[in-house]
């Protein structure tokens, strides 16, 4: 018996060494094809944690180079109520009238979480990563962190197996500021038209 365990731990540590490396090409391959995305579609479901309540969002978002729009779905006292973010400027439209909202604050949004975790996640260090299981398909979770207004974010991301983002969360401090459950996800011009992503 201890002669077969001689022979067993130098394999199974071979095949742990395996996976690992297998796990960090996905990683650098998701991360270069997010480096290289011109632009996206998505509708999002965003949860943000408040003292007495939870705001619950759904958002329909484009996002063509550095021009991002955001149509609120719901909750139905915002619904048709369209932000258009160009760099730092937010502005708001509702049945046609535009409202300039000055700059975004706070800094993480309904608005703002996905381009700042799509964004940032190909430039960013990744701290973790592993292979679990996300509804009826195994997901990739890569955690990382990410600088925004001078604060250190944790960020973590669920990718599917076609590499569309499934869920986020961002914590600032150990503690979670913001959930996002992506139920749609279209990639632009790095993809052909036809890769459009449903999640379930």
């Amino acid at each position: 018996m201890k002669k077969l365990l001689v022979y067993l731990l130098p394999l199974i540590l071979l095949l742990t060494a395996c996976g690992s490396d297998a796990g960090a090409d996905r990683v650098t391959e998701v991360q270069t094809l997010y480096a290289h995305l011109q632009g996206y579609a998505a509708e999002v479901m965003v949860d943000i944690p408040r003292e007495e309540e939870t705001l619950h969002y759904t958002l329909s978002l484009t996002k063509d180079g550095d021009a991002i729009s955001a149509r609120v779905l719901a909750p139905d006292a915002l619904r048709g109520v369209t932000a258009h973010i160009d760099g730092e400027t937010l502005a708001l439209e509702y049945d046609g009238a535009v409202l300039d909202a000055g700059s975004l604050n706070p800094k993480v949004s309904a608005l703002s979480c996905v381009p700042l975790l799509l964004d940032a996640f190909p430039e960013s260090y990744i701290t973790a990563q592993s292979t679990e299981r996300f509804g009826e398909q195994d997901a990739l979770r890569v955690c990382f962190e990410t600088d925004c207004g001078g604060e250190k974010l944790g960020c973590v991301v669920y990718f599917s197996e076609e590499n569309a983002p499934l869920y986020a969360e961002i914590a600032e401090n150990g503690k979670i500021i913001l959930f996002a459950e992506f139920t749609d996800f279209t990639f632009g011009a790095i993809l052909s038209s036809d890769a459009q992503v449903k999640n379930e």
